[in-house]
């Protein structure tokens, strides 16, 4: 049975199980916060003179590109590294790719810092640490919209499917 053209309004439009995506985001924060932690740890202040092969920006931006990637891969990704310039994490399959860049090298701390700057110290809701914001939390935010959005296409999928069956096989 072929149902034809289907018309989609506000009544029988697929949605996805928002608590099911709101328990997955909540169960993801406690981990994004690690992930933000563990970059911070590394004083990836970039430094050229140490360059070596695969490590063009020295020994410690290559520890922070690497722990990136570690992410990538725990959350079944692929990645291609760069020779160490930089790195490509995807999710997905399809003709249109959307690409955002993003850094992981941190300028030198400086002197005045309350709390330690390669410690992730949280203090009334906020992150602290070299790099939360300019750049390691924006970079690891970006991979955890990846999975969202993957979350999101694989809620939807499901719904779409529930909703042609209903379509083709009424109860």
């Amino acid at each position: 049975m072929n149902p034809g053209k289907v018309e989609w309004n506000e009544e029988n439009k697929p949605q996805p199980d928002m608590e099911l995506l709101e328990q997955w985001i909540s169960r993801q924060e406690y981990q994004m916060r690690e992930d933000i932690a563990a970059l911070i740890r590394i004083p990836s202040i970039a430094d050229q003179q140490e360059a070596i092969p695969g490590a063009p920006y020295g020994k410690k931006c290559r520890e922070a590109l690497e722990q990136m990637r570690a992410f990538g891969l725990r959350e079944q990704m692929e990645t291609e590294d760069i020779d160490g310039h930089c790195l490509t994490i995807a999710t997905g399959k399809g003709n249109v790719e959307i690409g955002i860049w993003n850094h992981l090298d941190v300028v030198p701390e400086g002197k005045g810092w309350i709390y330690p700057p390669y410690t992730c110290t949280e203090k009334d809701g906020y992150l602290i640490g070299r790099g939360v914001q300019d750049n390691k939390g924006p970079a690891v935010a970006v991979l955890y919209a990846s999975l969202i959005i993957a979350v999101l296409v694989f809620l939807m999928d499901l719904c779409f499917q529930n909703f042609m069956e209903k379509l083709i096989y009424p109860h």
